[in-house]
């Protein structure tokens, strides 16, 4: 909820990242917050990026959100091949344990 509340949103983007293990960085390239990139390829966010999820949380109100099977359907229209099911278990076993990366 804090992506949706203004004075919070910030503070809840850079959260997002730090708790799925993606490094935010200045535009000079120095860490706000490492990530666990490990190879090129790897997801990061720019300072200016996370302002922008912020304020796309704002902008976003609680009645424009979708289910998850709707977004697993979005992701296989983009050639995504696990089901639902397979995919909702992913997320579970990254959420169980971030810092590991057998999930991927």
């Amino acid at each position: 909820m804090a992506l949706l509340t203004p004075g919070e949103s910030l503070q809840g983007a850079v959260s997002m990242a730090r708790l799925l293990g993606i490094g935010v960085y200045r535009s000079d390239g120095s860490a706000l917050t490492s990530g666990r990139e490990a190879r090129e390829g790897d997801v990061f966010l720019f300072e200016d990026e996370v302002r922008a999820l912020a304020e796309m949380g704002i902008a976003t109100g609680e009645g424009d959100f979708v289910t998850f099977r709707a977004f697993h359907s979005s992701l296989a229209g983009m050639g995504l091949t696990l089901t639902a099911e397979e995919l909702a278990r992913r997320y579970q076993a990254a959420a169980a344990n971030p810092t590991s990366r057998s999930w991927a």
